[in-house]
């Protein structure tokens, strides 16, 4: 049952991130997933609980790799670098999820608000930086500036992805991009936080 579930979220994040949300049918993922239209209603009656489910999935993977670096890393800058990391990780490596959260975003905000209830960041990340500001390990700064900073870096990828299939930005010109992009926002974070002895 888990491995024809699969099938069926892998067809769907392909057919909304083509599509977007509102054009897109249980029959146009059953057709995706080699499944009859019939067989997806025994597990969603439409799409809208679909793409809930699978952003719920998705984003419970990203929180589960922060969950570990908060648990495992104990100085400031290598869980900065960590974080960076996997952020970076996961625009790379699910751009098709990024798209079809951009659709939600402009087609159905409804649903868009719906997946954005539980923040890509947990707490644990901010009680983290929150206990190396108690430490003097990090300066002392506003949550709420903090959660601007992490939050700006979801979606710069996803622009410089739409460039190149675009065929506007070569292969080597996005990854400068990228590399450069990574290296402004830690140096960014470090120079911003870090106090200026462990600079």
């Amino acid at each position: 049952m888990e491995d024809y579930k699969a099938r069926i979220h892998d067809a769907a994040v392909q057919v909304f991130a083509e599509k977007g949300i509102d054009s897109t049918t249980l029959a146009d993922i059953a057709a995706t997933a080699g499944l009859d239209e019939a067989a997806l209603h025994v597990y969603y009656r439409d799409t809208e609980t679909l793409f809930r489910t699978i952003s719920t999935e998705q984003t419970n993977a990203f929180i589960g790799t922060m969950l570990i670096a908060c648990e495992t890393i104990e100085e400031p800058e290598p869980f900065l670098r960590e974080i960076v990391r996997i952020v970076d990780n996961m625009l790379m490596s699910n751009p098709d999820f990024l798209r079809i959260t951009l659709h939600a975003m402009l087609e159905r905000r409804e649903i868009f608000f719906h997946t954005m209830e539980s923040p890509l960041f947990p707490r644990e990340v901010f009680d983290r930086f929150q206990w190396f500001m108690d430490e003097g390990k990090l300066r002392r700064v506003d949550p709420v500036q903090l959660a601007l900073i992490l939050d700006s870096l979801t979606f710069f990828t996803q622009v410089l992805r739409d460039q190149l299939e675009l065929g506007q930005i070569s292969d080597k010109q996005i990854e400068a991009f990228m590399q450069a992009r990574h290296d402004t926002v830690l140096q960014t974070l470090l120079h911003g936080l870090l106090p200026q002895d462990d600079r």
